[in-house]
């Protein structure tokens, strides 16, 4: 299912920018715009979801219902002549399900009897793997299908015919019950400590700063590509399968490594990897040096995002399905910035300059990560951040 879901995803986040733009006659402000709205709808709603989900303790239904709502709204993508009919599609669009599924396996993984120390994280980053897996295919995919088409309308067809399919696959696995309502819980989130409620807030802001790298890559790479680079639109696909497929090599081991040395550790890795791919994306001058690129936000995309929803889930014990919303709402809130900060700077100053920009606001990230870490340290209520 995750494969699927993958898959699907990997196909449209390559080729929603270039649809919006060819589609509407969009500026990069523009595109980035779409992006915001999608942010948007599922900041606000991913968590309600997780919530829900946590109230009556199953996921399953959650799962399958977004699958197909957004295989709905993918079919729908060809036929928008309008502005405005694009930013509804978008904004359904942004509802996602890795969070949700992550936090049924947490529910399987810790209802396993007998596990050895560690095994659960490993498994984790597993799983992480088979969507990231499916990121590698869905761009390779897309790529082919506007090659032989010359259109992306196929593409979004394709992606609502694969989500249909992993909504049956989500139907036929087995449910596990997790969550269970508000006494589930170690503590009540009212009885959290002050510094540990501003070091919380401080790890979300920066890991939505953290993360824009990989957002940056959704919206301004294919129009660095087709725009900058002038290059045809089958060129973003492979952009996109390398660097998912050097996540792929590199995610399973992200599970032990945060065991080992903690997420904090692999979350600075994460930021490092982000901010030297940026500055190296903003002075590419051919598709070469640009595919070379892609390596390093392959590198990057698998520090990170395994270890933050590792180091969530233990900050909200008894509260997997928060978790795997407030997840999704980092990836979720990442494209807001994107859009109103670098659109601005993409419309005045081109697109190298998004790249650039985006390396600096990572730089800070790895500011509010140390202070962050601090504040959760210092919290006698809390796992330690570099916790061994």
């Amino acid at each position: 299912m995750l494969l699927g879901g993958g898959t699907a995803q990997g196909m449209a986040i390559a080729y929603t920018a270039v649809w919006a733009a060819e589609t509407f006659n969009l500026a990069p402000g523009g595109v980035a715009f779409m992006y915001v709205v999608s942010g948007c709808a599922g900041a606000l709603g991913n968590p309600l979801l997780g919530l829900l989900s946590d109230r009556i303790g199953w996921r399953r239904p959650f799962i399958v219902g977004q699958l197909l709502i957004a295989s709905l709204i993918y079919s729908l993508y060809p036929f928008a002549t309008r502005y405005e009919e694009g930013l509804a599609l978008v904004a359904f669009a942004g509802f996602g399900v890795m969070g949700m599924t992550l936090a049924s396996v947490g529910d399987r993984v810790r209802g396993l009897p007998g596990l050895a120390p560690g095994a659960g994280l490993r498994i984790l980053a597993t799983e992480r793997t088979a969507w990231a897996m499916g990121i590698i295919l869905g761009p390779a995919l897309g790529a082919v299908l506007v090659t032989i088409t010359d259109s992306v309308g196929p593409i979004f067809l394709t992606t609502a015919a694969i989500q249909v399919a992993a909504a049956a696959l989500a139907m036929t696995g087995p449910e596990v019950r997790g969550g269970g309502g508000p006494h589930s819980a170690s503590g009540a989130e009212s009885d959290w400590p002050a510094r540990r409620r501003v070091g919380l807030v401080l790890l979300v802001a920066s890991l939505i700063l953290l993360t824009l790298p990989a957002q940056t890559r959704n919206t301004y790479l294919p129009l660095f590509i087709t725009q900058v680079l002038n290059e045809p639109r089958g060129a973003v696909g492979p952009a996109f399968t390398i660097n998912a497929m050097m996540a792929v090599l590199v995610m399973p081991q992200m599970g032990g490594l945060a065991g080992r040395f903690g997420a904090g550790t692999v979350l600075y890795l994460g930021a490092i990897a982000g901010i030297i791919y940026t500055a190296l994306q903003s002075m590419s001058t051919s598709y070469a040096t640009t595919l070379g690129n892609q390596l390093l936000i392959g590198i990057s995309i698998s520090l990170w995002s395994t270890a933050s929803l590792i180091f969530l889930q233990q900050l909200l014990p008894g509260r997997a399905g928060i978790a795997g919303g407030l997840y999704l709402t980092i990836f979720q809130v990442t494209p807001i910035v994107a859009g109103l900060v670098l659109g601005p700077v993409a419309d005045r100053w081109g697109i190298p300059a998004a790249f650039s920009t985006t390396s600096m606001l990572v730089a800070a990230s790895m500011l509010l990560l140390a202070v962050a870490a601090r504040l959760l340290r210092s919290s006698a209520n809390t796992a330690r951040f570099h916790s061994r």
